[in-house]
């Protein structure tokens, strides 16, 4: 399942309660704590557009504010600071970053990219597709499209529920049965019968 996260220079413009919201940590456009508090049950994530500084969750890599080569220190001086930072980029600069980070030994960086098709999308190995722009969302805010667990901008993991493991008996056979053949049952048939459809899907492979 995917999230909706919401991003501008001026927070009172973004629809209230995204899952989560995008906000400016430095430069002219800097949010205030009031401003961060009109989304109060959003994930808040802090970008900068200055790749000289050490603040904020996600380096603003585009024309005006840093290139591709900008931010390898500004992702050292985060790590370092003991925050696991992100890159925000277009598509088309994707590869010339990733050509940076793998040296570096940032290889696994999140990246939030830029593809505004004006569809909801997540680009391939990205954390965050920014899929639409203000003219395609109809205000003044972008749209992007975020997995379910972002690594240094969400406090941890999903974690999955635990599923009970029978050790004996008739729900252990039913267990392996449904391993081994991909099919569910809730009695247990004659075992010959399985070791028989078993058998007979493994001599088709």
């Amino acid at each position: 399942m995917s999230r909706t996260m919401y991003d501008s220079v001026t927070a009172r413009d973004i629809p209230r309660d995204p899952d989560l919201v995008a906000g400016y940590v430095d430069g002219l456009y800097a949010w205030s704590a009031a401003d961060w508090a009109q989304f109060p049950i959003s994930v808040h994530v802090g970008i900068s557009v200055d790749p000289s500084g050490n603040v904020g969750q996600v380096i603003d890599i585009e024309p005006g504010n840093g290139t591709p080569a900008d931010a390898i220190p500004w992702l050292l001086r985060r790590r370092a600071a003991g925050v696991f930072a992100s890159v925000y980029i277009a598509h088309q600069s994707a590869n010339i970053l990733a050509s940076l980070l793998i040296p570096a030994g940032l290889g696994d960086v999140p990246l939030w990219i830029v593809d505004a098709t004006g569809a909801p999308h997540l680009w391939p190995g990205s954390v965050a597709t920014q899929y639409a722009v203000s003219s395609q969302t109809g205000g003044h805010f972008d749209a992007s499209m975020v997995a379910d667990y972002w690594p240094g901008v969400d406090a941890a993991p999903p974690v999955p529920l635990p599923i009970p493991v029978p050790t004996s008996g008739a729900a252990a056979a039913d267990m392996f049965w449904t391993a081994a053949t991909g099919l569910v049952t809730s009695t247990l048939p004659d075992l010959n019968n399985r070791v028989a459809v078993v058998a007979g899907r493994l001599g088709a492979l």
